[in-house]
């Protein structure tokens, strides 16, 4: 016997949240024995959403029609099964005035979902609760029946305004719940119903948008209300046919190339597209190329010398399963970059509208399994990295779940970054497997991606304008760092000075779990006449932490390399303009020369100094 209880795991392990939006066809039988029977599954359903919406179709499209022309919500039987009839006359339900395919809604937010459909002039009007499904991201369950059950999608062909899918208008009338009457001029479903919308199975699973699981002894089809649109919508785009006048299989070069991620169509071979853009550049001497649309990359694209690449509203997805950059200069990976004579110049990556370059589903590619079970570095999880170049352009970009530092530069120089904002993944799983966000300074090792900063500045690096950064970071947001470690010795440029020096960081509206700007060397790396100026912790704003650390933090007690810096090695450090709302405004250790502070603000609980020099 299915229970209350049975449900709600059955949800939890489907990734079904309490604040989702809900919607199942039903077929009782195939479930088997139901304690409580439909009202008790209902009971389950509701009880789980407590803080979003549960839906049932209640349709009356057999009962109500030319022959017998008038809906009233609370005496047209519906005319799909058990669980529809029980819904629609539960008091702690509210069904919609739609004289055909009604719904009934339970949860706080059912009253205003169902409203104004005594207006619908269509089986799934535009604007109406059907198309309004795709606006909650709903997750619709196939419970026992298939696709050819799923209302949803005939919102879609509504929506794509396909042919031949409605009738000629006819007069119905809705009588409301005050006894008003509402004459209406309705258009039915035509000849061309949802008897082959299993037609859709193939490319919906192929692309992760329909999963399949078990309740009881019913199968249960999963269906992304919005991932199915983008995907069916697309399919239409290449159809040569009417892919629902008769059951036959989708073509799979309909749906081959595509991925679906989180609301929207990506392209397989995103690298190899960028790639050509940067051939025709150089060929027509214009040494510039333009991406626009959405694609996976699931290799480096490397950018020549004097070039300029515009992201054009694009949004760039890193493979699942890969292990590779996004972008690097030519030369980054080759034995040529690593002397004087390989250096790559006047690299450009400017995004126009809203350019996102993102690190999807994560890898578990980390500091602590790299080179281990066959796994690379872990810097083949920077999203941008760039190794000895002289003058570079990084700016209008959004990098969102970064596998581990977003933007890695080592011996560039004469340089500027701005204009960009990061959005770490903020997941964590406890002990038990259970996934849960907002990060907690107690709860550390709980976070799946760790250490994802948002700019690193390392060795060799100079000259360099940061400012305009904002968004989250699970790590440290601007990071200029000189150690002597595993990464530096790979990119090591014979005759280049290690020293980094003339940086100036400017305007950093973040939030950062750990520091906001940090600057720290070892190991013999100078690191001087840096100035930070206006740092605005923007943590309160933010659910995807519960505080950060630092705002500014110089130097560290912790020894990472062989010794730690000397007064002689960091000094012409300018820091002014702090806004602190982490534990500490400042934090300062080890030894350091010359360093000024000026306009210093630590608001609520917020220390304005740890200083832990000397020690």
């Amino acid at each position: 016997m299915i229970k209350g209880s049975d449900v709600h795991e059955f949800l939890k392990s489907a990734g079904i949240k309490p604040n989702d939006t809900v919607l199942i066809h039903t077929s009782m039988r195939s479930l088997g024995e139901v304690e409580g029977g439909c009202d008790g599954l209902i009971d389950a359903f509701k009880s789980y959403l407590e803080d979003g919406l549960f839906l049932v179709p209640t349709h009356t499209w057999a009962n109500v029609g030319p022959q017998n022309p008038v809906y009233d919500p609370q005496k047209s039987i519906p005319c799909i099964g058990a669980l529809p009839t029980v819904a629609a006359f539960r008091a702690d339900g509210v069904r919609s005035l739609h004289p055909t395919h009604s719904v009934t809604a339970f949860g706080k937010r059912a009253a205003e979902f169902v409203k104004g459909e005594e207006s619908a002039t269509s089986p799934c009007s535009i604007g109406g609760v059907w198309s309004r499904i795709y606006d909650e991201d709903a997750k619709i369950l196939l419970i026992g029946v298939g696709l050819d059950r799923n209302t949803y999608i005939h919102a879609i062909d509504e929506i794509l305004d396909l042919p031949g899918r409605l009738t000629h208008p006819f007069p119905l009338t809705v009588i409301d719940y005050e006894g008003r009457e509402h004459t209406l001029s309705f258009s039915a479903h035509g000849c061309t119903g949802s008897r082959n919308f299993e037609n859709y199975r193939a490319p919906l699973e192929a692309l992760s948008v329909m999963k399949n699981a078990t309740l009881g002894t019913a199968t249960v089809g999963i269906v992304n209300a919005r991932g199915a649109t983008h995907v069916i919508s697309k399919l239409w785009e290449r159809a040569e046919y009417d892919l629902c006048v008769e059951r036959r299989e989708i073509p799979t070069e309909y749906w081959c190339d595509l991925v679906y991620h989180e609301g929207k169509i990506f392209y397989k071979g995103g690298s190899e597209y960028i790639g050509r853009l940067i051939s025709e550049g150089i060929a027509n001497g214009s040494r510039t190329a333009t991406v626009k649309g959405n694609h996976i990359i699931d290799t480096a694209v490397m950018i020549p010398s004097d070039f300029t690449l515009v992201l054009d509203g694009c949004h760039l997805l890193q493979a699942s399963g890969s292990y590779s950059n996004v972008f690097t200069n030519e030369n980054c990976y080759t034995a040529r970059g690593r002397t004087i004579a390989g250096t790559d110049r006047n690299i450009s990556i400017i995004g126009r509208g809203e350019a996102i370059i993102d690190g999807g589903e994560y890898n578990g590619l980390s500091e602590r399994t790299q080179l281990k079970g066959g796994l690379p570095p872990i810097w083949k999880n920077n999203q941008i990295l760039l190794a000895n170049v002289d003058g570079f352009r990084i700016e209008g970009i959004k990098c969102q779940n970064q596998r581990w530092w977003a933007i890695n530069l080592l011996y560039c120089k004469n340089g500027y970054l701005g204009g960009i904002d990061f959005c770490s993944d903020d997941t964590a799983i406890d002990e038990c497997g259970n996934e849960y966000h907002t990060l907690s300074q107690n709860r550390y090792e709980d976070i799946r991606v760790k250490n994802s900063d948002g700019i690193d500045l390392r060795v060799g690096c100079h000259d360099i304008v940061i400012e305009n950064v904002t968004g989250f970071t699970e790590d440290d947001t601007v990071a200029v760092t000189g150690l002597p470690l595993k990464l530096e010795e790979s990119f090591k440029v014979e005759g280049l000075s290690t020293d980094i020096h003339d940086i100036t960081i400017r305007n950093i509206r973040a939030a950062a779990f750990c520091t906001i700007v940090r600057l720290l060397n070892q190991g013999g790396i100078k690191l001087y006449d840096v100035t930070v100026e206006g740092v605005y912790d923007t943590s309160d704003t933010t659910t995807k932490m519960e505080e950060g650390l630092y705002a500014v933090r110089v130097g560290d007690k912790h020894l990472y390399s062989t010794r730690h810096a000397t007064v002689e090695e960091t000094y012409g450090i300018k820091i002014g303009g702090v806004h602190a709302k982490g534990r500490y405004a400042i934090a300062l250790a080890g030894e350091i020369g010359e360093i000024e502070t000026s306009d210093i603000n630590a608001y609520g609980n917020t220390r304005m100094l740890l200083d832990a020099r000397g020690q």
